[in-house]
């Protein structure tokens, strides 16, 4: 039985920040390795600026070279349409019943987002790992878990030194800003070759 964490998303583009946050999550919770799981679609963000899922997915597979205990999966490619992490999670499941799953995003996608499925999501779930970033409001996130039947699955997870955001990088990008060491040298060097974000 292996304990996997999941971290979905658009990665839009991948940076730095996601890869700093898988690897502590998987110091915390003790995973035997995290799988990085592009959207197809994302439900709840409008696809304005938002790259072809191949690009996104190969931007995953540069910047997670080279580390064994990372992986990327196609799984919401494959099934197309709207990516809801409760179909997702359930697929896992299914394919590979000896796994326990715990699942990493964003604080922000706690609090601003309505989620499909979200009870069954968390019975599913050895865990929910809410990463929160520097000058992020802890009680307005626990407030929130707490409404839920499944709230002894949240794990709350401060990452500190890593407000980086795919929409800044974007920002800078179509600016002309330098973005460097923001996000893996693969992946800066993918979009300067194909003028994303511009």
């Amino acid at each position: 039985m292996a304990h996997v964490g999941l971290m979905g998303g658009t990665f839009n583009p991948v940076h730095n920040g996601h890869l700093i946050a898988a690897q502590e999550a998987m110091f915390a919770l003790k995973l035997d390795k995290v799988v990085f799981i592009p959207n197809f679609i994302p439900p709840h963000k409008r696809p304005y600026h938002l790259l072809p899922c191949r690009s996104r997915l190969e931007m995953l597979e540069m910047a997670v070279a080279g580390n064994p205990l990372f992986e990327v999966s196609d799984i919401e490619i494959q099934r197309g349409g709207l990516s809801y992490t409760a179909d997702t999670v359930r697929a896992l499941k299914e394919a590979y019943p000896e796994n326990e799953y715990s699942f990493i995003t964003g604080a922000d996608s706690v609090l601003n987002f309505k989620w499909m499925y979200f009870e069954e999501l968390l019975e599913m779930l050895n865990s929910f790992v809410a990463l929160t970033r520097p000058g992020f409001s802890m009680d307005a996130l626990k407030e929130k878990a707490s409404l839920y039947k499944g709230k002894d699955k949240f794990v709350f997870l401060d990452i500190p030194g890593t407000d980086i955001s795919s929409t800044d990088i974007r920002r800078r990008v179509a600016e002309g800003k330098p973005f460097r060491y923001l996000v893996p040298d693969l992946v800066r060097e993918f979009i300067e070759k194909n003028s994303f974000y511009k």
